[in-house]
């Protein structure tokens, strides 16, 4: 069971717990990353030991969260500049912690996963403005299902979209914020319209 294996490590598990007891959401989309970023990861055919380490990095990909304060966290109007810039350390904040405040030794893949969730294809993201052939698929993984989970769930500063509309989206990110191979494994696994959406077909019905 591939999810055992990812929690059966010290680092995984306490991570996760600090986690938890800090912030709700933020330990659900955690989860929920995990789940998307390995069923992206089998897609590719990425071997089982890739996949527990892929997993491992999108389940603690926003640890470093724990270190931005709630009120900037969940504030529920417009961050500042200043409040965007400290949003914007967590994944610095977060690979700090794993390669230095954890007893068990993690992985450089699942490691860099937690430092470049936030980079982008095109050079736009962050903290270091990554581009192209300087990113991984690993982090690229990631990234579209922490944007994709981001963009389907409810915030105290905005409504989920639909997920067909998170979908379209995210198709037309493709060789802009995520490479087209990326893409395509997120189009084969995710569903536009999941179980019990309705559906207003061209006929009307």
């Amino acid at each position: 069971n591939i999810g055992a294996e990812i929690l059966s490590g010290k680092t995984p598990m306490g991570g996760l717990a600090e986690i938890s007891a800090y912030d709700a959401y933020t330990y659900a989309h955690s989860v929920d990353v995990c789940a998307l970023s390995v069923a992206i990861g089998h897609e590719k055919n990425l071997s089982h030991t890739t996949l527990v380490k892929l997993g491992i990095g999108s389940l603690l990909h926003d640890l470093g969260k724990t270190q931005i304060p709630l009120e900037i966290l969940n504030k529920p109007g417009e961050l500042t500049g200043e409040e965007l810039e400290k949003i914007r350390e967590h994944p610095t904040l977060g690979h700090h912690m794993v390669r230095n405040d954890f007893d068990e030794e993690i992985s450089p893949l699942a490691a860099q996963i937690i430092l470049n969730h936030h980079e982008r294809f095109n050079g736009s993201g962050y903290p270091n403005g990554l581009s192209n052939s300087e990113l991984s698929k690993f982090d690229m993984i990631c990234g579209i299902a922490d944007m994709y989970n981001a963009m389907t769930t409810d915030r105290v500063y905005r409504k989920a979209l639909p997920y067909s509309e998170a979908y379209e989206m995210l198709l037309g990110s493709a060789g802009n914020y995520f490479s087209i191979d990326v893409v395509q494994a997120f189009a084969q696994v995710v569903e536009p319209y999941p179980l019990g959406t309705l559906v207003r077909m061209s006929n009307g019905k």
